[in-house]
């Protein structure tokens, strides 16, 4: 079915770089008997962890492949930033952070920021160290009020940046018609007029994996912003408004 699918809307499917995961939870076992998927008669590789639009999505969706890569490319950043911070000036160094660190932290964390203390440690860890080396501070020097001294976000406040932002999006109608319905408020489910009737719903979840959803950690945040937040019409507006306020929070 999808090979005839390819076909008819003219498109073609590289077999040699096309695997399959089978997702599963990292208590349940796997199941013994090999599975075996073939496309126009050759079998596809199974694998554990694949990078799909430059994230790497792995078979528990832990995301510990793709924090490690993304501590890889820190470290790799901050050892070269090092090296030259002497010969350029603060604003330069403010611009290349925003370069060199930024779009590593923030690309698609909506999807694995939301995770585990433990597992972000090594990430908040380099986070600190690219903060002390673009603001000239000594290698043991505390960056506890640096990040608001100069305007920049922790990488949790990074997280909560980016679900802010779905949620508005979906809030004002700029999803795509996929996401429809994707949400609930109170007053759709029931027809009392409540306080909490114009609030979004978190719907339940039985494991972990689901709570770090952004269905599941998107709700409560948005109904945690105060109403004059919320009610900014224009989202260039929003973003600032939402970085001051988890700058100052």
């Amino acid at each position: 079915m999808i090979s005839n699918w390819f076909k008819a809307n003219k498109l073609s499917l590289n077999l040699e770089k096309t695997c399959y995961i089978l997702f599963r939870g990292h208590r349940k076992p796997a199941p013994q008997q090999a599975m075996e998927i073939m496309i126009d008669n050759r079998e596809l590789v199974q694998t554990d962890c694949t990078k799909f639009l430059g994230v790497y999505v792995d078979r528990h969706l832990q995301w510990n492949e793709h924090i490690t890569h993304v501590s890889k490319k820190l470290a790799k950043n901050i050892s070269v930033l090092s090296r030259i911070k002497h010969y350029l000036t603060k604003p330069v160094l403010r611009q290349l952070y925003y370069t060199l660190f930024f779009p590593y932290l923030s690309y698609c964390n909506i999807c694995w920021g939301s995770n585990y203390s433990s597992r972000l440690k090594r990430l908040e860890t380099l986070h600190k160290r690219a903060i002390r080396v673009t603001c000239l501070l000594g290698w043991s020097d505390s960056t506890k009020l640096i990040f608001k001294e100069h305007s920049i976000l922790k990488l949790n406040d990074i997280t909560k940046y980016q679900i802010g932002l779905f949620m508005y999006c979906y809030h004002y109608g700029l999803l795509p018609s996929l996401f429809d319905k994707y949400f609930l408020k109170g007053v759709a489910i029931h027809g009392h007029d409540t306080r909490a009737s114009c609030k979004y719903r978190t719907p339940g979840a039985r494991t972990r994996t689901k709570q770090f959803t952004i269905k599941c950690s998107g709700p409560p945040f948005w109904d945690s912003l105060p109403l004059n937040l919320i009610n900014i019409l224009h989202m260039a507006k929003f973003k600032a408004e939402l970085k001051h306020y988890l700058l100052s929070t």
